[in-house]
């Protein structure tokens, strides 16, 4: 396809699926045969979470098929995507990544490959993660837990980076992908100094949550993760991570507990139990509607962060 380059071979790897497995014998070729063809039809792309499809949608031209990995609801970290998504990956002309490494089993999947010319954008990538080589990253963070996609700037320069790399339908001129990109990038704006504008007062304040996802936009906006209770990926906090959120809520330095819907759970409960401390809710995944969540996201943290440290400092010395 005009405007993505073929990518280089992947290595043959195993223990992927077998509907994965299945699906690929249907591409593979034999010993005399020519080498694998993409498949006829308009551009495809797949998208690994939910907040990264606005970005796609925003910047894809007309009649590109856009197939998201990981539904909503479903945790980013260790989804198994179904038959559907894994055919979308495999004969996808482009892979939107928000995170290289945040789903092993998508990164499987990119090595077997049906298509020849199947390029793959990544916003960000985990340090330890066994990528596979020949894939073009765009990196933002290499620290596990980053989540830039949350942090509207970034969100903006991926944006140039994407569009440059979808390419245009035949006779579709180039005003008009930079039409559909500046519309983006003008979004990415608002949202930033909407975020800037409601936060400046709050500059200073701190939060106790249970996923580390929210420290690009705690830096961009001058808010503090006065701790982290990892919930996330099915972990065991220790007792010394319980020990400090509390601490950081009673003595004020944190005024209120994130939670988030992938990961609640009952330690942040007791928590609350503990300390009195407001409790909110951030998401970091939402349904597809980036501005919705950035949106959301800004009233809870405008809510957790103006809550009174008092309030959790006189219920933990009862």
């Amino acid at each position: 396809m005009d405007g993505i380059p073929a990518s280089r071979r992947r290595p043959p790897i195993t223990g992927v699926w077998l509907c994965a497995l299945a699906l690929l014998a249907l591409f593979a070729p034999g010993c005399s045969d020519p080498e694998p063809q993409r498949k006829p039809g308009p551009l495809r792309i797949a998208v690994d979470i939910p907040p990264m499809m606005s970005v796609v949608q925003a910047l894809a031209p007309a009649g590109a098929e856009t197939t998201l990995i990981t539904p909503p609801g479903a945790p980013a970290h260790g989804y198994e995507p179904g038959p559907r998504a894994v055919t979308a990956v495999l004969e996808a002309d482009l892979v939107v990544l928000s995170t290289r490494g945040l789903n092993p089993s998508i990164d499987r999947l990119l090595r077997i490959s049906s298509n020849p010319e199947q390029v793959v954008i990544a916003m960000a990538r985990i340090e330890h993660s066994h990528a596979a080589s020949g894939v073009d990253d765009y990196v933002h963070a290499y620290e596990k837990g980053a989540h830039p996609w949350l942090e509207p700037t970034l969100m903006g320069e991926f944006a140039e980076v994407l569009g440059a790399s979808i390419p245009r339908e035949p006779g579709s001129p180039a005003a008009a992908g930079n039409e559909r990109l500046g519309g983006f990038r003008a979004l990415c704006a608002e949202i930033d100094s909407l975020y800037a504008s409601r936060l400046q007062s709050l500059q200073g304040r701190g939060l106790v949550v249970v996923h580390d996802a929210w420290s690009d936009l705690a830096e961009r906006y001058g808010f503090r993760i006065a701790a982290v209770i990892d919930l996330a990926e099915g972990a065991e906090p220790t007792p010394a991570t319980i020990v400090n959120a509390a601490e950081a809520l009673r003595s004020g330095e944190a005024s209120a507990i994130a939670i988030e819907p992938q990961f609640a759970g009952r330690i942040a409960d007791r928590l609350v139990e503990l300390t009195g401390a407001s409790v909110i809710t951030l998401d970091p995944l939402g349904d597809g509607d980036w501005e919705q969540l950035m949106r959301s996201n800004l009233d809870a943290l405008v809510e957790g962060l103006s809550a009174d440290p008092n309030t959790t400092e006189e219920s933990g010395a009862q």
